[in-house]
């Protein structure tokens, strides 16, 4: 309908036409080009309308209002496990502005950990309790096995390979007849790692009482010079020790504190068993577990729980280090203050069990003389079948050499760890500088 001017009302509408069927046919002035505006609209409801459309919008408004409220309880209802357990597990971390602990080594805190624990009791590492719940008249095992785990020391290896082994060996290992496993996170200092580790123990079912958390002291370390920082954060035989206790405080007869990366076959079980049973007949309160490193990355198809040392022996050519399983009446602990690199473990083996092939030697270990400890010696499967084994995980370095140059060779060796202490030094320099950006 074409307008016409002077006629109609005045704001050139019709006769005829009210304001809300104007504004309905897209004609009349009071807004841009035309068109009715909002306020115009608003003008020509009646009051009941009105009334409905702020009826209408508040109830709008309070249903949005409504489902947001629950899903943001919900996502804090699921994150308050995770944030509370973080900040048990990073309590020993707040402590470098406040003073520091008196105990460098510690479980989780209860507050920090209720959500998840329920009511798991959980001990500190010092206390007399064991802080494990068993049941009424339930003996104690007769083996406890701790695996312990530190940081990852590139370029000798690759950030998460601790946390890829371990997360292989729950998947495939198995059970232990008589064993009862149990886990030290050594003083890791990227909290991330440290918090998927105790994740995936958590996911696979450990309690919490089988986690010995060794907190990192910032107060501690500053407390040290510069140059021996590295090795108060390592501080591998520190964690042996604080496992060789903890399992004789939990009524163990035999304490075997492995390191990280170990993986141990069914077969493998078996003869250590007997090696232990040996031990006990001859009244030795020690006994060697023979280590071979495996020289490939290993597969579910050749490496689980059932494999036997015929089959796996390819990847396993050479014999190293052993490990070292303690009674719970045994006298000797790892020299304190032993750094990385250095065969801190070495000492306490020649220390309790002799050098074998030197004069005088008289065996006082279980399956002592497995030759000169420190060298590689052959894979032997009549002493597997003796004395049983332990496999070292496959791990690998950051740049891309091959692994037989780093196994093989033991200056090339020598340098990747030189390598590998220098960044690690690097990264607790800054963490002492900048403990609450660089620590994540």
């Amino acid at each position: 309908m074409k307008r016409t001017p002077g006629r109609g009302g005045s704001d050139g509408v019709p006769q005829g036409f009210s304001a809300t069927a104007a504004a309905s046919a897209g004609v009349g002035g009071g807004g841009a080009g035309g068109v009715f505006s909002f306020r115009d609209r608003l003008r020509g409801m009646g009051r009941s309308q009105l009334a409905l459309l702020l009826v209408v919008g508040t109830a709008v408004i309070a249903a949005h209002l409504v489902v947001f409220t629950v899903i943001i309880r919900r996502s804090l209802q699921q994150c308050r496990p995770l944030a509370d357990s973080q900040a048990g597990w990073v309590a020993g971390d707040a402590e470098a502005g406040s003073g520091g602990s008196s105990s460098s080594s510690s479980r989780f805190s209860s507050s920090g950990v209720s959500s998840l624990a329920g009511s798991v009791n959980i001990a500190e590492t010092g206390s007399s309790g064991d802080g494990v719940e068993r049941g009424e008249g339930k003996k104690p095992p007769r083996f406890i096995l701790y695996r312990i785990i530190g940081n990852n020391m590139p370029p000798l290896q690759c950030p998460s390979q601790l946390l890829w082994n371990t997360q292989y060996a729950l998947r495939h290992e198995g059970e232990l007849e008589g064993c009862e496993k149990r886990w030290v996170i050594n003083q890791i200092v990227n909290r991330t790692e440290r918090a998927l580790l105790i994740d995936t123990l958590l996911a696979h079912g450990y309690p919490l009482s089988h986690i010995i958390i060794r907190r990192l002291n910032l107060t501690k370390i500053s407390q040290h010079p510069r140059e021996q920082w590295l090795d108060v954060v390592t501080a591998q035989n520190e964690a042996r020790n604080v496992a060789i206790d903890d399992g004789v405080r939990a009524g163990a007869r035999w304490v075997l504190p492995l390191d990280g990366n170990h993986f141990i076959t069914q077969e493998a079980w078996a003869a250590i068993r007997r090696s232990a049973d040996q031990a006990e007949q001859k009244g030795y309160k020690y006994f060697k577990i023979p280590v071979h490193r495996l020289y490939a990355e290993q597969k579910p198809a050749w490496l689980h729980a059932n494999s036997t040392f015929a089959t796996i022996r390819r990847y396993i050519p050479q014999m190293i280090e052993s490990q070292l399983a303690f009674r719970s009446d045994a006298p000797d602990r790892f020299k304190a203050g032993m750094v990385y690199g250095m065969q801190n473990k070495l000492e306490l083996l020649q220390r309790a069990c002799g050098v074998a092939g030197e004069a005088g030697y008289e065996e006082r270990c279980g399956c002592g003389d497995l030759g000169k400890e420190g060298q590689l010696h052959p894979s032997d499967p009549a002493i597997a079948a003796n004395c049983g084994y332990s496999l070292r995980l496959w791990f690998f370095p950051c740049n891309g050499t091959e692994p037989d140059k780093v196994f093989n060779n033991g200056l090339y060796r020598k340098r990747l760890r030189t390598k590998s202490r220098q960044t690690m030094h690097a990264v607790i320099k800054n963490l002492m500088r900048h403990p609450n950006v660089f620590y994540t």
